[in-house]
């Protein structure tokens, strides 16, 4: 279980990456967590399979936060299998927003693996847009925590 948690300014919600332990050459790793296509994604890599399991939210809650200063959490509670993707939520400014969930292949777990954690870039590329604060907690943050936190820091941003 983890959770991931930052404060971001995305300019260009079509690709910008939040934080990832994964490699694109190889299509593994732990975890990817971006924006691509005005959708923001959380994915989960089995990497001995190979497989993902993962959900996205929808265009319209990406275009309401792009240009603005937005706090994104996404949460997993550790489940493993072919429904981890029900242990995953995405939160914006300190709400739950509505997601789809997918899976490719057949998924058991995530993986300890030895991919380096990059925030904000991937690989060599950085992104458009500013990040203000980024934590990795080693739990699944609750909804009242996530919020919580949002207040907490809200008027530094809003």
């Amino acid at each position: 279980a983890f959770s991931i948690s930052t404060w971001c300014f995305i300019t260009d919600a079509t690709g910008y990456v939040i934080a990832d332990k994964y490699q694109n050459s190889t299509s593994d790793g732990e975890y990817y967590f971006y924006s691509s296509s005005d959708k923001i994604y959380f994915i989960l890599f089995d990497e001995s399979v190979p497989a993902w399991n993962w959900i996205q939210t929808n265009a319209s809650v990406v275009s309401a936060v792009q240009g603005k200063w937005t706090n994104i959490v996404g949460t997993y509670d550790g489940r493993g299998g072919n429904s981890a993707n029900d242990g995953l939520t995405l939160y914006i400014n300190g709400a739950v927003v509505a997601t789809t969930k997918a899976i490719w292949g057949t998924y058991v777990a995530m993986e300890n693996t030895s991919k380096t954690l990059q925030i904000h870039r991937f690989d060599n590329y950085h992104y458009a847009g500013k990040m203000a604060t980024f934590s990795i907690h080693a739990k699944e943050l609750s909804a009242a925590e996530v919020l919580h936190n949002y207040l907490a820091l809200k008027d530094r941003f809003v």
